[in-house]
């Protein structure tokens, strides 16, 4: 629903008008609507081109034939000076095929000069689209600049993360590449994301893809293993998440290597064992030792002799 551009609001007008009866005739007509006009007039193609490049108007009238210059010169001058700016044609006589080519290169309406009462209506549909197109523009800016910082952040990430839509990996950052030794990231483009894993873990991974989509939310990492492009294994965990990608369901793949950790892991585990192995050897070596002084104190008292260790258990 468009925004109505409040009547009494500042209206700034640049008027491209050599009669200046008609050009009161325009002023009345848009005073009488309920808008506050700052308008200006020109009627030469310096003044004009002047004006543009000194202030921003919120509309531009201009009449068709001037001396020397016309509409599609000044639309023109304004569509490289002022982009964006509505520019309305307001003509005594203007053929349908003249205005049809205006409207094709650029101005959002003509206006005849003996039906004068359509231009208020048209000057505020002129505003209200460019009101319109202002905000859409606006929005596209900070998607754009959201989709630049979100390709940042993916293209700047250490894990490998594709994403895949339609049974194929539509898109895959420089990391991916690496993790699986690929020598581009456009060779994982189109394949589906079960050739790069473990025959072993294919069904999971299926199954994985087709949960994430049925159930629309991310599901627990779990940890897999990937087939790099020389035939060897690669730990992984890996997290699927939901996301719309160029319009259409997608699930976004992280995939972090965990080779490292699981060998950290292997070793810390090795020596944990080591550890514990020494313990049961020392402990049982000490009470080896007990036993042994016990039973040498034992025969020393027997023998009538004084003990000889002190037990202390």
């Amino acid at each position: 629903m468009t925004q109505k551009i409040k009547p009494g609001a500042p209206l700034a007008v640049l008027s491209l008008e050599d009669s200046e009866r008609d050009f009161e005739i325009i002023c009345e007509l848009l005073t009488d609507a309920g808008f506050h006009l700052k308008i200006e007039r020109v009627e030469t193609e310096n003044d004009f081109t002047a004006k543009l490049h000194s202030r921003a108007y919120d509309i531009i009238l201009s009449d068709f034939k001037l001396p020397g210059f016309n509409a599609f010169k000044a639309l023109q001058l304004a569509c490289i000076i002022s982009p964006g700016t509505p520019f309305l044609c307001v003509s005594g006589s203007i053929g349908e095929e003249t205005a049809i080519e205006l409207i094709k290169q650029g101005a959002v309406d003509y206006i005849l000069k003996d039906k004068p009462d359509r231009l208020p209506v048209a000057v505020q549909r002129a505003l209200e689209e460019a009101m319109e197109r202002k905000k859409r523009k606006e929005a596209e800016g900070i998607l754009q600049e959201s989709e630049q910082k979100y390709r940042s952040l993916i293209e700047g990430s250490p894990d490998a993360i594709v994403i895949y839509s339609e049974g194929k990996i539509v898109f895959a950052n420089f990391s991916s590449a690496l993790l699986w030794g690929t020598t581009s990231v456009d060779k994982l483009i189109g394949k589906p994301v079960g050739d790069y894993f473990h025959f072993d873990s294919k069904d999971f991974i299926a199954k994985r893809m087709t949960e994430t989509s049925t159930l629309g939310k991310a599901l627990p990492m779990a940890e897999e293993k990937i087939i790099r492009s020389d035939g060897s294994e690669v730990d992984v965990e890996i997290k699927a998440i939901p996301i719309v990608y160029d319009k259409r369901p997608a699930i976004q793949i992280i995939v972090h290597d965990i080779t490292e950790r699981k060998k950290a892991k292997e070793v810390l585990l090795n020596k944990m064992n080591e550890l514990e192995r020494f313990h049961r050897l020392t402990v049982g070596r000490e009470l080896t030792m007990i036993e042994l002084k016990k039973e040498v104190n034992e025969l020393l008292k027997k023998s009538g002799h004084k003990e000889k260790y002190k037990i202390v258990e």
